[in-house]
C-alpha cells in the first residue's frame, strides 16, 4: 500500500526537504528513494523520510510510549451559491489579475485533515486517508 494522497505537495518543495535530509533519503534503497521524489510513502519508511515526501504535518499526536501520529492537513476550495447574489460579482479583480466567479455564486475554503501516519519506534507502521467531509 502507497500512499498517493498528498503527491500534489510533489515537487521543488520534496527537493528542497531532500537537501535539508540528504542522509536520510540517501540511506534509501533506490525503489524507495522514486517513492519519495513522487511525494508518496509506503509502510516502513522512517520519519524524516515521510517529512521529505510529504512535509511537515499539521499536528503530531503522541498515542504510546515512543509511537506518534502525523496528521495532515488539506486544503479545499468550493463554489456555492451565495446567501445575497449582491456579495458575488460576475467578475472583479484580485491580487495578480482578474478572476471569473458566476453571478450569485461565492468560493468557500475548507481545511481538512486528509491523512494521518502511524509511527512505531520512528518507522511508518500504518497510513490511511481520511474522507473529505462533505459539505
Amino acid at each position: 500500500m502507497v500512499a498517493v494522497l498528498l503527491a500534489g505537495c510533489a515537487g521543488s518543495k520534496v527537493a528542497s526537504r531532500k537537501h535539508e535530509r540528504a542522509a536520510a533519503y540517501a540511506a534509501l534503497p533506490p525503489a524507495q528513494q522514486r517513492l519519495v521524489d513522487e511525494g508518496r510513502i509506503d509502510v516502513g519508511m522512517p520519519a524524516d523520510v515521510v517529512y521529505i515526501a510529504w512535509g511537515k504535518p499539521a499536528m503530531i499526536v503522541p498515542t504510546t510510549p515512543g509511537n506518534l501520529t502525523w496528521i495532515y492537513r488539506c486544503k479545499s476550495t468550493t463554489a456555492q451559491p451565495a446567501r445575497d447574489s449582491r456579495q458575488a460579482p460576475s467578475s472583479g479583480y484580485g491580487y495578480g489579475g482578474s478572476y471569473y466567479r458566476p453571478r450569485g455564486m461565492q468560493y468557500v475554503h475548507t481545511e481538512y485533515d486528509c491523512a494521518e501516519v502511524n509511527f512505531e519506534a520512528n518507522v511508518v507502521k500504518n497510513w490511511r486517508e481520511l474522507p473529505k467531509p462533505e459539505n
